[in-house]
């Protein structure tokens, strides 16, 4: 980020970029001036040929095709249109033709030039002179003369200081108009009563004017007006189309003594301060923010500005405020110091050097940094600016407008030491000029002026950008007969809705299929279709065409491919393509840096400490894998840095028997070396156990407690998204937690073998992994505990664990995927057997006498009976925090003590000083189920279940809050969706509770947990399952009858009719006519006595008491 050209402010050249700055948004909505209310996130799809242009979200843009321009060798810092006409200042002493290389074929030209915005070419007849450079410049109502200002002192060789009006046709100084201005001039309004000045002048005359002052057009008498600003200067100016309040923008602080900073509405009669609301909204001022330009239409101002020093209300981009009192219409939140503004009838272009905009749903931040140098929007609010996650200011539930689809690109100049590009932009109905000091633009050479057309004006004859090898298909056959071309969009720099069109074996006269997609240069989705019916064996060529809304085409390159047999894909690589991976790396290449993507287009560059040609995981393919060697050159890494996704499952096979660790698979911010953001990360410590980390802003881990580093192949599995975080190895869940559903947020690339692993909990010894990797794939979606094993059953391998059990209620709680399962029928021993496929045993620690009777009916099952005073069942594995969890087991009591069935506390030994999540029963056998937020929550039954039989039990919490189940029924609720913070065990029998003593008194059977919230119907279907009486509600039959009516009969048949916890008993007809109900499945009657022909009445029964009617 640089600074706005403000000598006497800050002089400096380059500018290092901005300190993180986090602010609290104080936003206020009643600022805004309209409702928030209805709006919803569009998409910008805006461009110079729309689907839809009458849209506030796409009107029609200027084309970026580069129009031939008059060149200058400097800087053009502002500039105004006349008819057809361009006047543009700056700093510059010679123009040029456009294409002409620096220093030939120029024309002198001091700081001031005119050219025609219709050829680009320069204007002889205007010949004027400044000695030094120009700020600003503006025309005067009639047309007649051009006004132009800044720190020359003398015009075509006579002495004018700092402001000059020149005839618009000659450029000769028009003598009459001579202010006695004290400094510079850096902005310049006319009307045809006053012309307004603005800059860092003191005085007019003798007269004290402080930043701002009026003179007359005809002899530059110097008028009454006369606001005060004061605590910097004025760089700005506009006024409103009545002609009764002037704009004035900069980085002063106050004005007539009161505080507006950065800018005012001042009334042109009385010089009075109006109300300008946005002033308490945005205050851009001092020597770190400024509004560096302003423009306007009948209804708003559109005033453009910087922020370098974070200042707490100031912003960078584009703010759209109301002429009658300042409340603002929209503003985009892009950060980048913003130089200009312009506004067409319903584009509003501005200049800067924006290199973010992903608040208003467009371009991220990019590492190294990106910028565009010129932006456009529509004109009326589409949407709300979304969180910041840069360290700016937040501005999220403003309204913005619709960033449009315009990008041209500039290259950075260097003659004002800034490193800028643009500075300037203005235009007419038919074609947009920008100025600065840019030696090119979108390749061409053209410095410091450029031209852009609308519409017709325009050559509209350039292709979407990538072409030839860059636009090449990926194209690989994985199953007999067909081929998978898969390719990225290509992107134009005005059309976002481009056609693709694929070719096979060179005819070019009928592609084989055509799509259409939109995309940008930050967002290129992956497109792909799959040619099928081809000889296996056979060889083919594909290439893939893009064209613009124009018809201009980019073309790839041929890619050849040779289509598979039957059998020659494994089961594995078939299973992990079918399931939707998005990536598929199998690193079976024999040599090279290239990985190819079986998936989709994002292959990886694999770095010189990457071995190829090693023994795969998979048994059933000759798919080889890689060897990475644990240094920073064993890795390999993405090629187009993304935003880090918040839904996906990332899965790879590893070999290795290294005591030093190593990441596996990771999101970092660097395509090489270690990278300053890396997150969602798989990894393994120096012991061989491996975690998984997701880093929402704090640390969390998920991890095994077995070592692989074996010397044999392991399957490593992690997912996110709207369940949470889970890790499962060899197909076998290792844990959950429910309380992490996004990650950090910024753009990356998915780097296999290694990245920095900082801060992170077990850092291992090195970063990279020594060791083999294979079959590498990412989804983006989680991944079901189902698809998981089938996977790894397709690799020739069977899931280790226990098997889902014979009886029908196991069945059901094995296969509900619980995170432990014990089922509590051990005849001895100090260990509670998991039932379930996480392995998480328990601890029988004290009190507990095993081989009772169990709860389930006709299932030959033990139970555990504890002891009242010291019985402890405990998980030996730790949890994190479990924020959304099901409790659930059978009871047996006749206590009066109460005491604790179930609950989550921090010793596994004892009673714990940090608990809740617990159901305890009170003295009077009812069930409390309580957590804990600084106070108890609690949802307790009404009635008592200590009366010798067996009871089912169930807790759930969730962000649907708080259920109690006893016997399949809901019997108590509470809205909570939060619990305390900590890590701790799942514990059975006893442990403090908010009431009774600690200790149950019973027995227990069945104990599962689970990282999900059991459903009411899954809750009824569970006691059923375990013999209790207690019914699904029956839900009633749907009646569904047909008539076919005869000049005799109406016939009528209801076998259509359904019921989907049973059958039809019963069936009743009533045809109006009169007479008694029929029965049966079908019926019918005369027509002459049906009250209306073919009309009747149907209902059915389904002999449990409920009935259906049509």
């Amino acid at each position: 980020m640089t600074l706005f050209d403000r000598s006497r402010v800050a002089s400096s050249a380059v500018v290092p970029a901005r300190r993180s700055v986090r602010l609290m948004s104080g936003i206020v909505a009643a600022l805004m001036g309209v409702s928030f209310v209805g709006l919803s996130t569009l998409p910008a799809a805006a461009d110079s040929r729309p689907a839809e242009p009458t849209s506030p979200s796409s009107p029609v843009t200027a084309s970026p095709d580069v129009l031939p321009t008059v060149q200058v060798d400097g800087v053009v810092w502002q500039q105004t249109v006349i008819g057809n006409t361009v006047y543009a200042v700056g700093q510059f002493t010679t123009a040029r033709p456009a294409g002409s290389a620096a220093g030939v074929n120029t024309t002198p030209r001091a700081n001031i030039l005119a050219f025609d915005i219709r050829t680009g070419a320069l204007i002889t007849s205007f010949n004027a002179s400044l000695n030094a450079q120009a700020r600003s410049v503006t025309a005067s109502p009639d047309g007649k003369r051009i006004y132009v200002g800044g720190a020359f002192t003398q015009v075509n060789g006579t002495d004018r200081r700092y402001v000059a009006a020149l005839d618009a046709s000659t450029g000769a100084l028009i003598t009459s108009f001579a202010p006695l201005v004290a400094s510079r001039v850096n902005a310049i309004v006319a009307t045809p009563d006053a012309v307004y000045l603005g800059g860092w002048f003191t005085g007019v005359g003798s007269a004290r004017r402080d930043k701002v002052a009026a003179v007359s057009p005809t002899n530059a008498a110097l008028l009454p007006w006369n606001p005060t600003v004061t605590g910097g200067d004025v760089t700005s100016m506009v006024v409103s189309p009545d002609r009764t309040k002037v704009v004035v923008g900069g980085n002063f602080t106050t004005v007539n003594g009161a505080t507006n900073a950065g800018w005012a509405s001042i009334n042109a009669s009385t010089s009075a301060v109006e109300p300008w609301a946005v002033n308490s909204f945005i205050n851009n001022s001092g020597t770190g923010a400024a509004i560096t330009g302003l423009t306007s239409d009948a209804d708003y101002v559109y005033a453009s500005g910087y922020d370098f020093n974070g200042v707490g209300t100031a912003f960078e981009g584009v703010v759209a405020a109301r002429w009658s009192d300042g409340a603002v219409n929209w503003l985009e939140d892009c950060h980048g110091d913003t130089y200009s503004v312009w506004s067409t009838q319903d584009v509003v272009y501005s200049a800067g050097h924006a290199h973010y905009c992903g608040n208003v749903q467009g371009f991220p931040e990019t590492n190294p940094r990106s910028y565009n140098h010129a932006l456009a929007f529509g004109k009326t609010p589409v949407a709300t600016i979304t969180r910041d996650t840069q360290g700016y200011r937040n501005f999220e539930g403003n309204q913005h407008s619709a960033l449009l689809n315009w990008w041209p690109t500039f290259t950075v100049g260097s003659f004002t030491g800034q490193y800028q590009a643009t500075w300037s932009v203005t235009g007419n109905s038919e074609y947009v000029v920008m100025g600065g000091e840019f030696p090119t633009v979108s390749g061409v050479r053209q410095q410091g002026l450029v031209r852009f057309g609308i519409g017709t004006k325009s050559t509209n004859n350039k292709a979407p950008e990538k072409a030839g090898k860059a636009a090449n298909p990926a194209v690989i056959s994985v199953k007999d007969g067909e081929a998978r071309i898969t390719w990225a969009s290509n992107w134009d720099r005005d059309n976002k809705k481009l056609t693709y069109r694929v070719y096979r074996d060179g005819n070019l006269t009928a592609p084989i299929h055509e799509t259409t997609g939109e995309s940008t240069f930050w967002q290129m989705p992956t497109l792909s279709y799959i040619d099928k019916g081809l000889a296996p064996g056979s060889k083919h060529t594909y290439r893939i065409f893009a064209l613009d809304a124009y018809g201009n085409e980019a073309r790839s390159e041929s890619v050849e491919v040779t289509i598979a047999a039957a059998g020659s894909v494994s089961p594995y690589a078939t299973s992990v393509l079918d399931d939707g991976a998005s990536s598929y790396w199998r690193l079976g290449e024999a040599s090279g840096t290239n990985v190819v993507d079986w998936a989709g287009f994002n292959d990886l560059t694999a770095a010189a400490g990457v071995t190829r040609g090693e023994a795969g995981a998979i048994a059933q393919d000759a798919d080889k894998a890689s060897t990475f060697n644990g240094t920073d050159t064993g890795a390999a890494a993405g090629r187009t840095p993304q935003e880090a996704p918040n839904t996906y499952t990332s899965e790879a096979w590893v070999k290795t028997t290294t005591t030093s660790g190593g990441k596996i698979l990771g999101y970092g911010g660097s395509l090489t070396g270690n990278s300053g953001s890396y997150d969602r990360q798989t990894y393994m410590d120096n012991e061989g156990r491996i975690w998984f980390g997701v880093y929402p802003n704090t640390v969390r881990t998920l991890n095994s407690s077995k070592s692989y580093n074996d010397g044999q192949w392991h399957h490593v599995v992690s997912s996110l998204g709207p369940a949470g975080m889970a890790l499962y190895i060899d197909g076998v869940l290792i844990g959950k937690r429910a309380d992490t559903t996004r990650g950090q947020g910024f753009q990356g690339v998915w780097r296999v073998g290694g990245d920095n692993l900082g801060g992170w909990p077990n850092q291992p010894a090195s970063y990279y992994f020594n060791g083999v990797i294979d079959d590498v794939a990412i989804y983006p979606t989680e991944l079901t505990r189902a698809q998981i094993q089938a996977h790894y059953s397709n690799s020739g391998r069977e899931v280790a664990g226990p098997k889902k059990p014979a009886d029908a209620y196991g069945a059901a709680v094995y296969s509900a995927e619980p995170e432990l399962y014990w089922r509590l029928n051990e005849a001895d021993g100090s260990t509670a057997a998991d039932a379930s496929q996480a392995g998480v045993p328990g601890t029988y620690v004290s009190g507990i006498t095993l081989g009772k009777a169990g709860a389930l009916k006709d299932v030959s099952d033990g139970a555990a009976e504890f002891n009242g005073s010291s019985g402890l069942l405990s998980s030996t594995k730790r949890y994190d925090n479990p924020s959304v969890y099901s409790q659930e087991l059978w009871f047996n009591t006749t206590t009066a003590n109460g005491g604790k069935l179930i609950g989550f506390g921090d010793n596994p030994n004892g009673l714990s000083g940090n608990y809740d999540r617990h159901v305890y029963m009170e003295n009077d056998g009812r069930l409390t189920f309580g957590v804990w937020t600084g106070r108890t929550n609690l949802a307790q039954s009404t009635d008592a279940y200590n009366d010798g039989k067996w009871h089912h039990m169930v807790a759930t919490q969730s962000g649907d809050g708080m259920v109690l189940y006893v016997d399949g029924k809901a019997v108590g609720t509470n809205p909570q969706t939060s619990a305390q913070g900590y890590s701790g065990h799942w514990k059975i029998g006893s442990d403090n509770t908010w009431g009774p003593q600690p200790f149950f008194a019973g027995t227990i059977d069945e104990v599962a947990v689970y990282s999900r919230a059991l459903g009411a119907t899954e809750v009824a279907d569970h006691y059923r399952l375990g013999g209790g009486t207690t019914t699904v509600p029956n839900k009633a039959p749907v009646a569904a009858a047909s008539v076919t009516a005869t000049e005799l009969t109406v016939a009528a048949d209801g076998s259509a009719s359904s019921d989907a916890d049973g059958t039809v008993a019963s069936y009743s007809w009533n045809f109006g006519d009169g007479s008694a109900a029929k029965t049966g499945a079908t019926s019918s009657c005369a027509s002459s006595r049906c009250s209306e022909q073919g009309s009747c009445g149907c209902c059915v029964g389904d002999g449990d008491g409920a009935d259906g009617c049509c």
